[in-house]
This record gives structure tokens, C-alpha cells and sequence, in this order.
């Protein structure tokens, strides 16, 4: 494979135009070459002798970790050439019009060169491959797309040529996931978190939460779900199911809906459901003449959703004008 410049662009391009040798042709040793190109691919050549296997032409990504990832989408977008545009007297024979992607997983983050570790994932052949021109019949380029389940923490992707003419213009190695979210509408308050989707077709069901201050709700029914949830506490997060599908979108059953719990609500640009606070604890009064009382009490337990609690101290009985706090009426602390 060589590294060139796309005519227009100056893109970095890989391409490759070694037509089959004739067994007669062939060493019997083992000849490679190894460079390494400024994108982090390397082009490797091995030429084996006519009893082991013919030519090959490799081009190798760099090695990936898969950060947990389920599934692994490669795309391809490249240019072939058809034996028949080469009249060269004993070259059809020989020429071939297709290539290999390789795949090589492995738990350990070492790049890897043995041929004998990467696994054929699927021979491509432009004859059956779509073009995303406005005028197909004129663009050269073809589009391929696939995915890989993932099977281990690395991996590298390779392409192997025996003897076609590809220029491969773009490679894009990417997963898809289910985006962290925070639904948050008249309807529902469920907080999902970020979820890498599932191989091919398949579905993951995945535990959501209710944002503090609410709790799962059956649609069209006033009446919570499961009998631990008859009593809420303010700000406990209750888990409902969400699906993350392969396409990286997130599908929520229409019963699968969060609601502010008795005696809250959402109010607007806040993401929670508030409500009131529960009664300050272990109140006391220390009196200290006939004229002046000392008051201490501990915060509530459950804040209704605030970060902060406000109190507000009153004298009933007493006439205001006549009454003076320190440091004040309304305060934050505890004394």
C-alpha cells in the first residue's frame, strides 16, 4: 500500500495496484517491509512462495481500546479497479476485484503484525456496494459499511489485498451509545445514563431514575408502583426501565413515566420536583432572664428538594414593635 495525496484535496490516501505473480514468479522466502505512515497506518507486504500462499498487501490501523464498548461499526469509502479496464496481455487471469477486512482482538494493548492473528471478517466486493453520489453511474467510489461484536478490551482492523487495484479513501472506525439524558417535560422525570448499545438488532434494558422528588407512575392511573412507594421519602430516587436500542436512540414504554410525589412540584427551570421541607428537630429554649430566651434546633431531615433551608423565628404573644432577634427573624443556621 502506498500513501499519496487525493488530486484536489490533498487528502492522505492509501492505495494499492499489485496484480497477481505467476507461481513461477514467486520466492520461496519470506520478504516484508515495514513503514510507518504520519495517520498511524502501516503498509506491509508479504510474499510468499507459490506452495504457502499468494501475494498479500496489508494495511493496518493503529490498536484501539474498546472502553467497554458491545459492538464496533467500521466504514469504508474506496475506489477499485475492474480487470476488465486492464487489456494487458495475461493480466486478467491474474487480477482480482475485491479485498479483506481483517479483525484482531486481543486483551493485551500491544500492536500486532502476525497475520495468523487477524480473523477474515468479511470479503468486499464493489459490485455489490451503493454509491451516495447524486450521479452514481459516474462516481468511482463505493461505500461499506459493517460491525464486529466485541470480544476482548483491544483491537486492530486490517485490509489484506491479494491482487486487486483499491485506492482507499476513507476509513471511520466508531460505536454508537444511548446519550446520558435527563427527561424532563410535563410528563416525565427520569434521569438515564450513558449506555454503549448492543450488537446488530439487539436491545438493552437499562435502570433509570427518577429525578429527586419524583417516583414511577402507571399512565392514566393515579396510583404508585409497588408497595414500597406507598410512603415516598422527598427526594429518593425510585429505578424504572428504559431500552437503549442499536441505533443509539433511547425507547421508553408509554406506562414508563416519572411523576413529582404528594406534595411536590416541578417548578420551572429546575430539574427536580420541590417540596415543603419536614419540621426542624430537637428544638430547645434556654431561658436566660425574664426578657431574653436562647433557641437551638437541628436542621430537618428531608430538605423537599432545596439546598438550603430557610427558618423563620416568630414571638406569638408578643408585640412586635417590642420584640428584637438576633441575628435576625430569618435565617439559615441553627441558633
Amino acid at each position: 500500500w502506498r500513501s499519496q495525496s487525493r488530486a484536489g484535496s490533498g487528502q492522505l490516501v492509501y492505495g494499492v495496484c499489485e496484480v497477481r505473480r505467476a507461481e513461477n514468479q514467486l520466492s520461496d522466502q519470506i520478504k516484508t517491509t515495514v513503514s510507518t505512515e504520519p495517520i498511524g497506518f502501516t503498509s506491509k507486504a508479504s510474499q510468499m512462495s507459490a506452495l504457502r500462499q499468494n501475494d498479500q498487501y496489508w494495511l493496518f490501523s493503529p490498536l484501539f481500546s474498546t472502553h467497554q464498548t458491545l459492538s464496533m461499526h467500521v466504514e469504508l469509502k474506496f475506489q477499485i479497479q475492474k480487470c476488465s479496464s486492464d487489456a494487458s496481455p495475461g493480466k486478467s487471469n491474474q487480477c482480482l476485484q475485491h479485498f479483506s477486512l481483517m479483525i484482531r482482538q486481543s486483551h493485551h494493548p500491544i500492536s500486532s503484525y502476525q497475520l495468523e492473528e487477524f480473523k477474515v471478517h468479511e470479503h468486499i466486493f464493489a459490485d455489490n456496494l451503493r454509491s451516495d453520489a447524486l450521479y452514481p453511474e459516474i462516481d468511482f467510489f463505493r461505500h461499506y459499511t459493517t460491525q464486529f461484536r466485541v470480544t476482548a478490551e483491544w483491537f486492530q482492523v486490517a485490509l489484506q489485498d491479494h491482487g486487486a487495484c483499491v485506492l482507499i479513501d476513507r476509513v471511520v472506525i466508531f460505536h454508537l451509545s444511548c446519550a446520558e439524558v435527563e427527561v424532563s417535560d410535563s410528563t416525565n422525570l427520569l434521569r438515564l445514563p450513558q449506555t454503549h448499545t448492543g450488537h446488530y438488532a439487539e436491545v438493552r434494558s437499562i435502570e433509570g431514575h427518577c429525578v429527586p422528588g419524583a417516583m414511577p407512575m402507571t399512565q392514566g392511573q393515579d396510583r404508585l408502583l409497588g408497595p414500597l412507594l406507598n410512603s415516598p421519602i422527598p427526594g429518593d430516587q425510585h429505578s424504572i426501565n428504559a431500552f437503549c436500542m442499536a441505533n443509539g436512540k433511547w425507547h421508553l414504554n408509554a406506562d414508563a413515566q416519572c411523576s413529582c410525589q404528594p406534595g411536590h412540584e416541578k417548578q420551572s427551570q429546575v430539574e427536580i420536583c420541590r417540596g415543603l421541607p419536614s419540621v426542624p428537630r430537637n428544638l430547645n429554649a434556654v431561658r436566660i432572664n425574664g426578657t431574653a430566651v436562647v433557641l437551638t434546633w437541628d436542621k430537618p431531615i428531608r430538605t423537599g428538594g432545596f439546598n438550603t433551608t430557610e427558618f423563620r423565628i416568630g414571638c406569638q404573644g408578643c408585640i412586635p414593635d417590642r420584640v428584637r432577634y438576633t441575628p435576625g427573624n430569618v435565617l439559615n443556621g441553627t441558633k
